[in-house]
C-alpha cells in the first residue's frame, strides 16, 4: 500500500485533532492520548456528532481527577 497525499492530509488532520482534544481534556497530562479521545477524533473526522462523546469523556476525566 503506497501512501497518497490524501492519506497524509487525513493523518495530519487526525493528529491535529488528537492534540487539540487531548489538550482540552487533559491539560496537565501532556503525554496521555486516551482511546476515547481517539474515538472522538474519528467521529469528528467522519462527520458524525462528537458533542456527546466529548461531554462524556470530559465528565469521565473530571471524575478521575476527583478520585
Amino acid at each position: 500500500m503506497t501512501p497518497t497525499t490524501t492519506s497524509y492530509q487525513r493523518d495530519a488532520c487526525h493528529g491535529f485533532l488528537l492534540l487539540v482534544f487531548g489538550t482540552l481534556l487533559f491539560p496537565y497530562t501532556p503525554n496521555l492520548i486516551d482511546g476515547a479521545i481517539a474515538q472522538v477524533v474519528l467521529q469528528a473526522v467522519g462527520g458524525h456528532r462528537y458533542v456527546e462523546a466529548l461531554l462524556a469523556e470530559t465528565v469521565r476525566s473530571l471524575d478521575y481527577v476527583r478520585e
